[in-house]
């Protein structure tokens, strides 16, 4: 293995993007996502839709696949601390010191069923409006 070779891969990985986790200070995850968002950061949190009971009548309400966590798409490379400081962000998901990376193929299959799900349920109401 050349040293060039090895140095100009490792610039080269530093400059790919990623997805890591981020943990979400308790119930802001949605306010963690705008936040995020607004700082221009890359971000997407998997939600899902389900029927609860709110005041003794049935509702359909969106809620965090993954309460308390979303995921962010990061230069490896990233300069970690001003995430910390926006508001709803608990901190990055590590191990061993280190951000943990996500496998882009989870989120990718990740974000298309949340879009397969919002494309279904907006059929669904659209045909109850008519019954």
């Amino acid at each position: 293995m050349n040293i060039r070779n090895a140095i100009s891969e490792s610039a080269l990985c530093s400059r790919q993007k990623a997805w890591y986790q981020v943990q979400c200070k308790p119930r802001q995850d949605h306010q963690a996502e705008e936040n995020l968002q607004r700082h221009g950061y890359a971000c997407t949190r998997p939600v899902c839709r389900r029927v609860r009971i709110v005041r003794g009548q049935p509702r359909t309400v969106q809620e965090s696949l993954f309460p308390g966590y979303l995921f962010i798409n990061l230069p490896a490379n990233t300069d970690w601390s001003p995430l910390r400081s926006i508001r709803g962000v608990s901190h990055i998901v590590s191990f061993g010191g280190r951000p943990l990376p996500v496998a882009n193929s989870v989120v990718l299959k990740l974000q298309h069923r949340e879009e397969l799900m919002s494309n279904f349920h907006v059929k669904c109401s659209k045909l109850s409006h008519y019954t």
